[in-house]
């Protein structure tokens, strides 16, 4: 019987790069929000991958790069780099249309003792497998690498060579989390980032980064079919608030019929939503805030 590997890879890479779409992809389920917007993410969140003979434990992070202005943009930085100390190899993800000085940076954070595979994302958009080689030799020169894999992390192809690599670089020990078990995350974890990626789709850049979320109250009663839900939207200012709620509330409906549905097709139950917009202020400088929403804390 073959011995069983288990252990953590942390997925690195800038904003933007496709990341959380990878990391869905590898997980065979939508744990992860994804959109058009940097700093989707903004957790470090742990996917679990199960086989018979090995526990692929995926880090999903926030985009790495360099630290904004304002109290959560420099959290977001630091959860990037947190989940580090709890890896057994790195995956970096980079695009197939050039490298950036940013990659590169988000490389260096990556410690030399830490095995590294890299990804080449969107590569079904190049030429031909060969029109990427001299990206890949770049990638070489800046750091040895275990494996290069060229994959798409929308369509699928080249993930399953990907995970084949990852898992040769995990350590042999018994498995970390227990059959069935998807994440370390809650289910009210969840519900606030499919809440908050309904807030990302449909609102200007300015508004969306600036609101948490937070799950008043998850009721599942056993043996029931509905799932009722209060959570709040929280703002910093009247004039955001306006802007989620809406002419007569109608992007405020919206933001709760799309999250609804990925809730529901989360919890495999229908979903009764109580959504509301709350006004508190600065709450994205304030510790006790952060923490309350569960910002403040990367993994857990």
């Amino acid at each position: 019987m073959p011995e069983t590997r288990a252990g953590c890879v942390i997925v690195a890479g800038r904003p933007n790069v496709g990341k959380s779409t990878l990391f869905n992809r590898l997980l065979g389920t939508r744990l992860s929000i994804a959109t058009s917007k940097p700093h989707t993410t903004r957790y470090c969140i742990r996917g679990v991958v199960d086989a018979d003979d090995s526990q692929l434990v995926l880090i999903d992070t926030p985009g790495w790069g360099p630290r904004g202005r304002g109290r959560l943009s420099r959290h977001l930085s630091r959860v990037a780099a947190g989940g580090v100390p709890y890896a057994d190899a790195g995956l970096l993800l980079v695009e197939a249309g050039g490298l950036r000085p940013a990659d590169r940076e988000v490389l260096a954070l990556l410690p030399e003792e830490l095995p590294v595979v890299a990804g080449i994302n969107k590569a079904d958009l190049a030429k031909s497998t060969d029109s990427l080689l001299p990206l890949a030799a770049e990638l070489r020169e800046w750091r040895p690498l275990r494996a290069i894999v060229p994959l798409s992390a929308r369509t699928g192809k080249g993930c399953d060579a990907l995970a084949v690599e990852l898992r040769a670089l995990l350590p042999q020990q018994e498995k970390m989390y227990p059959a069935g078990q998807r994440s370390d995350r809650k289910d009210a974890f969840f519900i606030a980032d499919f809440i908050r990626e309904q807030v990302l789709r449909r609102l200007d850049a300015e508004v969306p980064h600036a609101v948490g979320i937070e799950v008043r109250a998850l009721e599942r009663p056993e043996g029931k079919k509905l799932t009722r839900i209060m959570a709040d939207i929280i703002v910093d200012t009247p004039s955001r608030q306006a802007m989620v709620v809406g002419k007569g509330g109608r992007m405020l409906r919206s933001i709760g019929t799309g999250a609804r549905r990925a809730i529901e097709d989360y919890l495999g139950t229908k979903v009764y939503l109580d959504l509301r917009v709350t006004l508190r202020r600065r709450w994205d400088e304030e510790p006790a805030q952060l923490a309350r929403l569960g910002i403040e804390g990367g993994i857990v």
